[in-house]
């Protein structure tokens, strides 16, 4: 699994978005202790190998103008219960 979880953090990178590990307590923080530094620039190669390399449970990926303006829209529970995600699935 490490392996799928680094060549995916590699994948983001690649393709200009800002990667970093998740928390290890299944929240959806970011599992670095400091990584606003990373709203503001793309980790190095080094960096991500360092913390893709070993166990991690997951990769999240820094929104915003450091991932070239990426935006996300997460829905869950009771929006997707009620199929809301359906209605944006062709949004360009």
């Amino acid at each position: 699994m490490s392996d799928q979880i680094l060549t995916t953090a590699l994948r983001f990178a690649a393709a200009g978005i800002s990667a970093v590990p998740v928390a290890a307590d299944g929240s959806k923080r970011p599992g670095l202790s400091a990584w606003k530094d990373y709203q503001n620039r793309q980790p190095t190669p080094e960096e991500l190998m360092g913390w893709f390399g070993k166990k991690q449970d997951g990769v999240g990926i820094i929104c915003g103008a450091v991932s070239g303006n990426l935006e996300m829209l997460e829905l869950e529970g009771r929006a997707v219960a009620k199929k809301l995600h359906m209605n944006y699935r062709d949004w360009e």
